[in-house]
């Protein structure tokens, strides 16, 4: 009963989680070739470094450098990378700094490169392509109208954006 109070003490509350998800939506915004999205996946786990590690600054540190190694998936499902990741933050014992590195390091590495795959197949050649052809639809529709096409622009960013939208956060709370 001790170890589980421990743990609720450490757990972040879910607006916390949230709110790196809304940081995740900068992932791509410090893309570098070398290492590609680290640095925004580094800015997206952050508080959920901080509120960790507050009291140990050396641990802290050990967790940046571990969160600046190479890390690419699909932007949409690197949300439900970073909720696993929130998750073994908290939850891994920190006695062992080496096996907490390289437990939490295989995971994002294992998980990252299915997650990229699935989400480029489901949005690139799924849910774009719907989206463009509703769009294109409307277009023809409305005869090429003004209007038609306003419509057609609002009912193709709409349709793209909302399963995005809705796929990033409940990837993230499920995940974490």
């Amino acid at each position: 009963m001790e170890q589980e109070t421990g743990m609720i003490n450490k757990r972040m509350g879910l607006l916390s989680v949230l709110w790196s998800g809304i940081k995740l939506s900068f992932l791509q915004a410090a893309w570098n070739f070398e290492r590609l999205q680290n640095i925004g996946f580094l800015f997206s786990v952050m508080n959920v470094l901080k509120s960790v590690y507050k009291d140990d600054r050396e641990a802290l540190l050990r967790a940046i450098n571990r969160h600046l190694s190479f890390f690419n998936t699909n932007i949409f499902f690197a949300s439900a990378v970073l909720g696993v990741i929130a998750r073994l933050e908290e939850e891994v014992d920190d006695k062992n700094p080496e096996q907490k590195n390289r437990e939490i390091e295989n995971t994002k590495i294992g998980i990252m490169g299915p997650l990229a795959a699935i989400g480029d197949s489901l949005f690139y050649f799924g849910i774009k392509p719907l989206a463009m052809l509703a769009g294109g639809g409307i277009v023809i529709l409305a005869g090429y109208t003004v209007e038609g096409l306003i419509w057609a622009a609002a009912v193709s960013i709409a349709l793209f954006n909302l399963p995005k939208i809705f796929i990033k956060y409940y990837l993230l709370i499920k995940a974490y």
